[in-house]
Order: structure tokens, then C-alpha cells, then sequence
């Protein structure tokens, strides 16, 4: 209460840093709504606070008014820095954000059941074998999510998921599959202009593995291996 008006609905105001306190304090149901401008990583976030089967905790970008969905430049920055951003409890949904990170996994959904919607990461790095995504939980969706990483992997997937509708691109590997005993599907993806993969599969799949409806683009100069 200030000036004889009220604020309601727990809106607060993150300046330009942020750490993981403010998510760490989540609960099941819990919604964080961020708008759209620069957050400088203040420290790594990790996060080990877990949302519900039914109920996760969202994490969803805005630009202008809650909901609006952005897409492109217009989604909220997490500018990592050297720090990377982990989740590692389970049913987190990151929706409509944007992440760089020079970290050698920059954007880590480490967690089961977790989902990642509109999401670009960038990793930066100029040392080898940096992700852009990196997802080890199990039974992990992501939908229409953007990679790219300078030197690695635009995104490895280490457990069960499924990756839909993603443009992965402008990497030295599209997608690393390193998971041996849980199911994949990709589904209507993109993997293109990557150095030496599109996508590589590090080991013996032992359960299913379904691919359909993907473009593997090496570019004009037919760069890489399908």
C-alpha cells in the first residue's frame, strides 16, 4: 500500500540481477510471469525446488501484457553470463524466454517431467563441447525451442523426451542423443548448418526411438553428416 493504491498479485521488481532465491521459494502451482527485458545471472541458479504432476511451476515470458506469448527478440532475457541456469526439481515449465550462457551447459533442464515452449538458448563459448540445452530427466517435451552453440551442442538430450517443432542450428552438433535405455521422439524439427552433426547418437539405444517429419540441412556447401 503506497500513495492510497493497493498492489495485489505479487508482482516484484528483480532490477537487473537475478538469482535462484526467488524461485527456490516456489511451490507447487506457482506461476512467475517475467517481463520483457535484460536479467544479468547474478550467481549459477540452481534450482532444486519441485512443482506438482498436475501442477508444475511456470516460468512464461511476456512482452507486453501477461499472455501475449513473444516470440523472437521480444521474450525476456536470462543474460548467464559464465553462470549457468539448472532446474533440477521436477515439473518445471519454462514458456517464451530467451537464455545465453558462456557455461559449458548453459541452459540445464535436469529435472523429470519438466517442459521447455519457445525457448532459444545461446551458449557462447569457445570452448568445445559447450550446450546451448542440455535435458536428463526423465520424460522431458519441448516445443518449438531453439539452440545454438558456438562450439557443442545446440542441444543434448541424456534421458527420455520428446522434441517437437525445434530449430536446432549453428552448432558443431544439431541434437546429441547420449541416453542408451529411454525412449525418444523428435518430431517435425529442423537441425541445419551444424558442423559435424545433424544428429549423432553417442550410444546403443535400448527402447524406442522415433523420428519423423524432421529436415536435416547441412547447407549449401553440404556441411556435416545427416
Amino acid at each position: 500500500y503506497t500513495l492510497g493504491n493497493f498492489y495485489i498479485g505479487g508482482a516484484c521488481s528483480m532490477a537487473s540481477t537475478l538469482d535462484d532465491d526467488l524461485f527456490e521459494a516456489a511451490v507447487a502451482g506457482n506461476k512467475f510471469w517475467v517481463k520483457n527485458a535484460t536479467y544479468t545471472l547474478g550467481e549459477t541458479v540452481a534450482v532444486a525446488a519441485a512443482g506438482g504432476t498436475q501442477q508444475p511451476i511456470v516460468i512464461e515470458g511476456y512482452d507486453v501484457t501477461r499472455a501475449d506469448r513473444p516470440t523472437g527478440s521480444t521474450r525476456p532475457l536470462l543474460a548467464g553470463g559464465t553462470n549457468a541456469i539448472t532446474f533440477t526439481g521436477a515439473n518445471w515449465d519454462l514458456t517464451y524466454l530467451q537464455a545465453t550462457s558462456t557455461n559449458v551447459n548453459g541452459l540445464n533442464f535436469n529435472g523429470n517431467n519438466q517442459k521447455g515452449i519457445h525457448v532459444k538458448s545461446v551458449n557462447a563459448s569457445t570452448t568445445a563441447n559447450s550446450n546451448a540445452i542440455i535435458s536428463s530427466g526423465l520424460d522431458s517435451l519441448f516445443i518449438a525451442v531453439e539452440g545454438i552453440s558456438y562450439r557443442g551442442d545446440a542441444f543434448e538430450l541424456a534421458s527420455s523426451g520428446t522434441i517437437v517443432g525445434s530449430y536446432l542450428h549453428d552448432s558443431n552438433r544439431g541434437l546429441q542423443i547420449t541416453t542408451t535405455g529411454a525412449p525418444v521422439t523428435l518430431e517435425s524439427n529442423i537441425i541445419a548448418n551444424n558442423v559435424a552433426n545433424a544428429i549423432n547418437v553417442s550410444g546403443a539405444l535400448g527402447n524406442r526411438f522415433t523420428a519423423r517429419n524432421n529436415t536435416l540441412y547441412g547447407s549449401v556447401n553440404t556441411t556435416g553428416t545427416g
